[in-house]
């Protein structure tokens, strides 16, 4: 696992969130040895939100990074993605909830916009700093769980953090069209003995941290998740943006979107697998469960 970080980008503006997601950013930055970047996005050259948001950030980030303050003219979508590719950024981090009118220019559609589109993990910060000392990575049985417990693994040994690896047994799985499955293979107890089985085949030997445990959980995904990470007092979750495949309904579009929205923590939303390698998998899965 690569020890190395390349820099960390965060979008800013003048909210509380804003300045939680430049704290992150700055926390994360110093304990990789990385360089931070904040970028702040304005409308149009006239805009004057960079003083505001040099005055909200005075006192949560060092100085010479306010005097670095990157104020750019564009959407704030597509100006932290060129930030992030003229940077070759490892993570870019957002602030979560918005209430302030400011704060709405990145909020909403912006951290929703990113978590579809960015090519590198979206850290969206949770309404209060917590340094992540409890990870939970929640993972399906697709290829999308390779690279979040990569990510995940990454960030436990920058923190020296416990991290746990949950994967949630929904009880009808999502199967291809026209697959044929006998019934007694789509009964819950044979469904979470199949998943179980899966999981210890192909997701936990990818799990080399030493401080890491699993757990399996029957229920929906979005409330067991939600129930774990307040249960377990997680710090930082962990999920990946396009994990959804026949499997489970794990971690695309608007689950994720949700989660990240409503939780009270942190969210580090990975970049997935692309959809021809998802629907090999699952088909693969649809079969194995077809000889059940």
């Amino acid at each position: 696992m690569a020890t190395t970080w390349n820099p960390i980008v965060a979008g800013v503006d003048a909210s509380l969130e804003g300045a939680t997601a430049a704290t992150l950013a700055c926390a994360v930055a110093r304990s990789a040895k990385a360089s931070c970047h904040l970028v702040h996005a304005v409308r149009d050259q006239a805009a004057e939100t960079a003083g505001l948001v040099r005055e909200v950030l005075l006192g949560s980030v060092p100085a010479s990074l306010l005097d670095r303050l990157d104020v750019r003219v564009g959407r704030p979508t597509a100006v932290l993605s060129q930030v992030a590719a003229q940077y070759g950024a490892e993570s870019i981090v957002v602030g979560g909830k918005h209430h302030s009118a400011l704060g709405r220019w990145l909020a909403g559609g912006t951290v929703h916009d990113l978590l579809r589109t960015s090519p590198v993990p979206v850290l969206v910060a949770g309404p209060e700093l917590r340094i992540p000392r409890r990870i939970l990575a929640a993972v399906d049985l697709s290829d999308a769980a390779r690279p979040t417990l990569h990510w995940a693994q990454r960030y436990a040994a920058l923190f020296g953090a416990e991290l746990l690896v949950m994967h949630v047994v929904e009880a009808v799985p999502l199967l291809p069209e026209s697959t044929v499955v006998p019934s007694h293979a789509l009964q819950p107890e044979a469904i979470f003995e199949r998943s179980e089985t899966l999981f210890e085949e192909s997701v936990w030997p990818l799990v080399h941290y030493p401080r890491a445990d699993r757990l399996l959980r029957r229920g929906t995904v979005p409330g067991t998740i939600r129930d774990q990470v307040a249960t377990w007092k997680a710090d930082l979750l962990v999920v990946g943006s396009h994990g959804k495949g026949f499997v489970n309904r794990l971690l695309l579009g608007s689950t994720t979107q949700r989660l990240a929205d409503d939780l009270p923590t942190s969210v580090l939303v990975v970049p997935g697998v692309v959809p021809a390698r998802r629907a090999e998998r699952a088909a693969d899965w649809a079969a194995q469960m077809a000889h059940a």
